[in-house]
C-alpha cells in the first residue's frame, strides 16, 4: 500500500530479524513497543496475545530504526524500552513518568529520556540521548 504522497506507509513494511538460528519477518504496523532483555529484544504487538524474542540488542535495534524506519516513528523513552509513537494513549508525569500504550501496557520512562519523550510525543524532532552527536533534519 501507498500514501496520498506516493511513499510506502509503515503498515506494510516487514522487518526480518534474527529469532533463534533463523529468522522471521514481522510487521510494523503489529508492533506496539520493544523491550530490551539482556542482549535480545522482546517484541510486544498490540493483540497483547504474544510476544516474540528476537536475537539482537535494543541498541543495535534502535540504531536500524533511526537509520532506516524514521517515518514509523518509533522512539526510545528508557534503557529498556522502544515505543511507537502512534501507539502511546497517554503519558503520566512522575520522576520520569510512564506511558500507557494502546494494547493497555504500561512502559516506563527514565529520566534520561523524559525531555526527548516528550518532545517525540509532542511532534518536535529531538535528538536521542543515545546518539547525542546525531544531527536531527531540520525537513
Amino acid at each position: 500500500m501507498y500514501s496520498q504522497n506516493g511513499e510506502r506507509c509503515c503498515h506494510c513494511i516487514s522487518i526480518l530479524f534474527p529469532v533463534g538460528k533463523g529468522k522471521k519477518n514481522f510487521y510494523i504496523c503489529d508492533i506496539s513497543f520493544f523491550e530490551g532483555d539482556r542482549n535480545d529484544t522482546i517484541i510486544h504487538f498490540l493483540d497483547k496475545k504474544e510476544t516474540a524474542r528476537i536475537t539482537i540488542g535494543l541498541s543495535e535495534l534502535e540504531q536500524y530504526l533511526e537509520d532506516n524506519l524514521e517515518r514509523c516513528d518509533f522512539f526510545r523513552c528508557h534503557n529498556s524500552y522502544i515505543v511507537r509513537k502512534k501507539y502511546v494513549e497517554r503519558y503520566d508525569d512522575g520522576k520520569g513518568g510512564y506511558m500507557v500504550m494502546r494494547d493497555e501496557n504500561t512502559v516506563s520512562i527514565s529520566a534520561k529520556y523524559k525531555n526527548y519523550s516528550i518532545d517525540r510525543m509532542e511532534g518536535r524532532k529531538s535528538v536521542s540521548p543515545t546518539f547525542p552527536d546525531k544531527q536531527q533534519d531540520d525537513n
